[in-house]
């Protein structure tokens, strides 16, 4: 995994200004426990993660406040795991969080609100893109810092409408509601 694939399954996390894997474990069932370096605006903190091969979402401690200073993969089996930083609790499955069998990763909605976030994030960056405009030109003329348009654009911030209408405005678009 790339430090960019993991900041892209850390979406959820708003503040969330860079990733920096410090170490990646292969566990049995093609997963793989990963000790990542967060780093948020004035903070950084260390973070373990467990992510199954071939899924587009990761299991997070349900509480990063409590964690140990150090941890490695001897901590999995203390850490309350939750998938993707919601409430939903991982069951532990010899010696692994796994999704309970009654939860249908189809039809997560968090699954259907990143696809959101990211087919929307791509319309703004071509909008951008056509203009021929970077991200500093942007932040420049609208106030919005690049680090924010950017995350937008690759669908790993929940920005607010305000943002969305602001930079739509700025490229000469609209947003408008469309049946479907």
């Amino acid at each position: 995994m790339t430090n960019d694939e993991l900041f892209d399954l850390l979406s959820f996390e708003d503040e969330l200004e860079s990733v920096q894997i410090i170490s990646e474990t292969e566990l049995e069932g093609s997963a793989v426990f990963i000790s990542a370096e967060l780093s948020y605006p004035g903070e950084k903190m260390n973070v373990p993660f467990i992510h199954y091969e071939g899924k587009d979402w990761l299991f997070t401690p349900g509480d990063w406040q409590s964690l140990p200073a150090v941890f490695d993969e001897s901590v999995i089996e203390d850490i309350v795991w939750r998938v993707n930083g919601t409430e939903q609790e991982a069951i532990m499955f010899e010696g692994l969080p796994m999704l309970a069998p009654w939860v249908d990763e189809i039809n997560d909605p968090y699954k259907f609100r990143r696809e959101q976030r990211k087919r929307l994030g791509r319309s703004l960056k071509e909008a951008r893109e056509d203009l021929g405009l970077s991200l500093r030109d942007v932040e420049n003329n609208t106030g919005i810092n690049k680090s924010v348009i950017s995350r937008t654009e690759g669908g790993r911030a929940n920005t607010t409408i305000d943002t969305i209408n602001e930079l739509a405005d700025f490229y000469g678009y609209r947003m408008d509601l469309v049946k479907k």
